[in-house]
């Protein structure tokens, strides 16, 4: 498998920047560390933060430039509520 690596029975982490698919494991309920460092999302471009009600909100954007099906471009943003992951919007720009 070109580009993976096993690291317990079941459980495949990708490299960070790897936008050969579309999605390769952001779910939701998966904290900020599973996402950064198990899929390909990794680091994002910038983070904006509110603390609200005691409740801590983290909007994460990306803009991934490379070639993904002919689409040189594709934005996304993760939304993380007391850190975990609850809604994940993607994109793909011409």
């Amino acid at each position: 498998m070109s580009g993976y690596q096993r690291y317990a029975k079941d459980e495949v982490v990708y490299r960070v920047g790897d936008t050969s698919k579309k999605d390769v494991g952001a779910k939701i309920g998966m904290t900020k560390e599973q996402v950064m460092n198990k899929t390909h999302w990794g680091k994002p471009e910038s983070i904006h933060t509110i603390i609200d009600r005691g409740d801590i909100l983290d909007a994460w954007t990306y803009d991934i430039f490379g070639d993904r099906n002919g689409i040189t471009q594709s934005t996304g943003s993760l939304y993380f509520i007391n850190g975990k992951l609850t809604h994940r919007i993607s994109g793909l720009k011409p």
